[in-house]
């Protein structure tokens, strides 16, 4: 019997920690659609995130709005937002590369959020989709972003790595958010570790990357 109720737990605990994850996502969205039906969308708008070295803000500012008056004559309609997989997280922490630096939201996002016109005729029923992420504890929509003389990898070269368990790994740095570190293998394969997983030389190698990067 000692056995089996742990198991039971377990198994109690698992189910639920998705249905909170799912009643969040929606409670998310019932606030998003209020706001976005709220007078002249004010507080939809207050949500867009834009860094300090983003250039144009106000004309960024003036072009969504103008985005929203060509697709939402008819008004608001269905609002959606759904987490990401795991493979769109790791997308979105990598970013891309550009001339001389990367291109990548502040954040990084942990959902998308996608609105759609009332009227399906309106224009071609096409909605626009954006990203969700928290920036100081706050909910706010954020844009792939250009760093100047950032690079896709805080170590470009592939190094090896080891765990205070003594395995190692080879793999690229990529970055390190909320004390988790991003790989990329040799292949390209996305591997996330906790900073404190790995041997106390290798966790003051990671600090020493980030910080110079900053």
């Amino acid at each position: 019997m000692k056995t089996i109720l742990p198991l039971l737990f377990l198994a109690l605990t698992i189910p639920c920690q998705g249905a909170d994850e799912r009643q969040r996502l929606t409670d998310l969205e019932e606030a998003i659609t209020a706001k976005l039906h709220s007078e002249g969308r004010k507080e939809f708008f207050e949500m867009f995130y834009f860094s300090s070295s983003l250039k144009h803000q106000e004309a960024i500012h003036q072009e969504i709005h103008e985005l929203f008056a060509r697709h939402f004559k008819s008004g608001i309609g269905k609002v959606t937002v759904r987490p990401l997989t795991d493979e769109d997280f790791h997308e979105e922490v990598m970013g891309s590369t550009m001339e001389n630096g990367v291109f990548r939201a502040p954040g990084p996002p942990f959902a998308y959020l996608a609105v759609y016109p009332a009227d399906k005729k309106d224009p071609d029923y096409m909605g626009l989709n954006f990203r969700l992420a928290k920036i100081d504890g706050t909910t706010r929509i954020v844009f792939p972003q250009y760093e100047e003389g950032v690079h896709l990898f805080l170590d470009p070269i592939i190094t090896t790595w080891e765990r205070i368990q003594g395995d190692s790994f080879e793999a690229r740095l990529v970055r390190v958010i909320d004390g988790k570190v991003y790989f990329r293998s040799p292949s390209g394969d996305p591997l996330v570790v906790e900073l404190t997983a790995l041997s106390s030389k290798d966790q003051e190698r990671v600090k020493e990357l980030d910080s110079k990067a900053k």
